[in-house]
This record gives structure tokens, sequence and C-alpha cells, in this order.
């Protein structure tokens, strides 16, 4: 039962395939290794910031943290095209760290977008400083390996990268609301999200069946 709602999940984002998957003990990990790397980044970044209480900053981070996430997020893109259009393949291990570093930065991103408002002056720190940055995607890359390596058990990965993938889902669609309803408050504007989430993971996998 809950390896299917996972699945019901994974579904909506990732293609699935037996041989860019990670196993662990036998058993196959519900997203490919790429989306596994990348929704443990998203849930590391979006714990980080719920620690250090950054949830309501509407500051940029510095220029270089900035370009460093730009770069990690290149060989995603470089790895992913290349892979999809046969050039070359890579192995699950790269595919998983290059996930992990490029997604620790989406929740920054997606937080500021929520709380964007033109205004800077409620606070003197940007939403994450080059040295949390660091540590973020440490921590992303430390997870990764214990997932790749299969020190951890499967349930527990399986759930954690599952959660990435409703962190990833309710930020977006609570940034999508906010620029349509901007004076609705956030507590309703993730409620409403998360109603979103839900439906759109049904009508997904509904759709899905009846291709099949």
């Amino acid at each position: 039962m809950i390896i299917d709602i996972l699945g019901f999940f994974a579904n909506t984002v990732c293609h699935r395939m037996d041989s860019r998957s990670v196993f662990i003990y036998g058993k196959k990990l519900p997203l490919c290794a790429r989306c596994t790397g990348i929704y443990i980044g998203v849930l590391v970044g979006f714990l980080m910031l719920c620690a250090l209480k950054r949830l309501d900053f509407k500051k940029p981070p510095e220029l270089k943290t900035a370009v460093l996430s730009a770069v990690f997020l290149l060989p995603l893109m470089l790895d992913g095209a290349g892979s999809y259009f046969g050039f070359f393949g890579t192995a699950n291990i790269i595919r998983i760290i290059t996930g992990a570093l490029c997604g620790v930065f989406f929740p920054a991103f997606f937080v500021l977008a929520i709380n964007y408002t033109g205004n800077f002056e409620n606070t003197s720190k940007p939403i994450i400083s080059f040295k949390e940055y660091i540590v973020m995607c440490l921590f992303s890359l430390s997870l990764a390996f214990v997932v790749y390596f299969g020190f951890i058990n499967y349930y527990v990965a399986a759930v954690f990268s599952i959660l990435g993938v409703a962190v990833f889902y309710i930020l977006l669609f609570s940034m999508l609301l906010r620029l349509i309803f901007k004076k609705t408050g956030i507590s309703k504007i993730l409620a409403a999200s998360g109603i979103i989430m839900v439906g759109y993971v049904f009508l997904f996998n509904f759709a899905l069946g009846m291709m099949t």
C-alpha cells in the first residue's frame, strides 16, 4: 500500500526505468537515480530553510551563491540531454550526484518567488549565505551517497525521496497561486497547494492508467 502511494507520486515526475534506478537490497526505489538525487536535494534544502527560519525571507542570495547554483545545474542539464538524445550514457552514481547538487537550491528559489514584494528591508540577510549553501550541498551529497550505497533502510529512502517530490509540488503550486492571489494569506495558499497536489497526482495516474 505504501509503495503504491509512493509510486503514484513518482509517476508524475519520473520515467522510473530499471536500468537508471537505484536498488537497495534488491528493491527498486520509486524514482530513478537522477530524480532521487534531485528530490533528496529539494527536501534537504527545504529542511535547512526551516531550521534556519528563512521561510519568510525575501532577499536573494549573494551573486556567488547564485552563480554556484547555476554551475551545479549545468552538469545535470548536460547529463540529462546526453542521455535523452543518446549521445552518451552516465553511471547512476553520476546521475544521483548531479541531481543532489541541483535540487538543493530549488526551495530557496520558490520561497523567494512566494515572498517577493520588491522590498528587501525586512531583513538584512539573504535567504541563504554562501557558506550555508555549501553546507546544504554537502548534506544533500552525503544523503545521496548513503542512499546510493544502500546504507539506509529501503522504506526510509523511498519515503524521503517522495517527500521531496511533495515539497517541490507544494512550493511550485504555492508560487503559482501567489502570482494570482497576491493578498491571500500564506496558510491558505499552502493548504490550497496541498489539495491541488493531491488532485494532480490522482488525475495524472488516472490518465496514465487510461492510456496503458
